[in-house]
């Protein structure tokens, strides 16, 4: 049964869809259907402990049976608790006056069996299940006129009366090896989870953070003054990139207070252009002592993925669908000038500058699948 909420952490809606159970329909005690308090953050969404659940399954006798023109509202009770569920007659998406529909002589015989299942079962349908019948339902749970109650998407009689006690044998598995385990977040999320938690008590922005809006500060000088090459050390001298690492300021510290400070800030600016270059906008090519390059703006690059993409898309192996991008990756790592370049800056998805996607914009080449390319024509 339900425990109290209080005693685990119930995080956030847009940490949902990390827990598999809000997804499922969730095998459950219709006790604890009534039992689950709603969520204040997010009307229609239930709290199991800290699980947020708003679609179940049951399965349950029929105690009470309300036929309506549209729909038929059954009560199902499971022995621990009865819940209204309502399941509307066109469900299976087809009326009744096709159940006549002729079937070709050449339907297979075991499929014309299952034909005839699927019409006498939609006649059921219609007619409503009886008393005393087990019923299968998945479905919604809905909170109508301050009751609750399960808008089906699908519903079925259940001719076993065995299932019934498979069901309560099953229950009990469930609920300790899922349900009554708490929901907990992915290391990496739940790091930054805490972190965004922390800055909401103290004020202070964590690490995190700043490397993320200082890597959105080098990003937009790098567009905005087409800088193709760079270092670390001449970014420090760019006023708003020493704008931002100068707050707070380092008024009233001593001279060792002021050097771990700059210490600090070199290692939040290397950790930003360390990310630009996991993302794929730059990469690194300092091992030849020229820093940083920008992707999008180096046409020698450009110029060795085409020739790269010349040579090799003439071979068999390779002539029909085109060179995978680790392929085209390999290739420029096997040469000095592209050692440090990463996938991410050869094929990276969400960022349309990249290399493939540029050529591919210019139409010098095309992708065959989402990871393939070949040249268009020979230039």
């Amino acid at each position: 049964m339900a425990a109290d909420t209080n005693i685990m952490h119930v995080y956030p809606s847009e940490y949902w869809g990390l827990d598999p159970l809000f997804q499922a329909y969730c095998k459950m005690y219709i006790s604890d259907i009534w039992s689950m308090e709603e969520s204040p953050m997010c009307p229609g969404v239930f709290m199991y402990k800290n699980h947020p659940i708003h679609k179940v399954d049951i399965l349950g006798l029929i105690v009470r049976v309300d036929i309506k023109d549209k729909f038929v509202l059954y009560a199902v009770d499971d022995g621990t608790g009865v819940v209204s569920c309502l399941c509307w007659k066109n469900c299976y998406g087809r009326d009744e006056a096709e159940d006549d529909m002729g079937l070709d002589e050449s339907v297979p015989d075991c499929l014309r069996e299952k034909m005839r299942e699927v019409h006498t079962l939609r006649r059921m349908v219609a007619a409503g299940f009886g008393l005393g019948e087990l019923l299968h339902v998945r479905g919604k749970v809905k909170v109508f006129r301050e009751e609750r109650e399960i808008s089906a998407a699908y519903y079925n009689k259940i001719a076993d009366p065995v299932a019934q006690i498979v069901r309560m044998l099953e229950l009990p598995q469930i609920y300790s090896q899922y349900y009554d385990k708490p929901f907990t977040l992915p290391p990496a999320v739940d790091r930054q989870f805490h972190a965004l938690e922390n800055e909401k008590k103290t004020g202070v922005k964590s690490q995190g953070r700043l490397v993320g809006e200082l890597k959105a500060i080098v990003q937009s000088y790098i567009q905005s003054h087409n800088v193709k090459s760079f270092s670390i050390k001449a970014l420090e001298s760019v006023q708003t990139i020493h704008t931002f690492l100068s707050q707070p300021s380092g008024e009233g510290l001593s001279q060792g207070e002021l050097s771990v400070a700059g210490s600090v800030q070199r290692s939040l600016l290397t950790q930003a252009v360390r990310a630009l270059e996991e993302a794929g906008i730059v990469y690194d090519k300092r091992y030849l002592g020229e820093g940083y390059r920008v992707v999008s703006r180096d046409s020698g690059l450009e110029e060795t993925i085409k020739s790269i993409l010349k040579t090799d898309c003439k071979l068999a192996k390779y002539a029909e669908n085109g060179c995978h991008y680790m392929h085209i990756l390999d290739e420029l790592h096997m040469t000095l000038q592209y050692r440090g370049v990463n996938q991410n800056a050869i094929r990276e998805w969400i960022h349309p500058i990249q290399s493939l996607d540029k050529l591919e914009g210019a139409s010098e080449i095309i992708s065959t699948t989402k990871q393939h390319y070949i040249m268009l024509y020979d230039t």
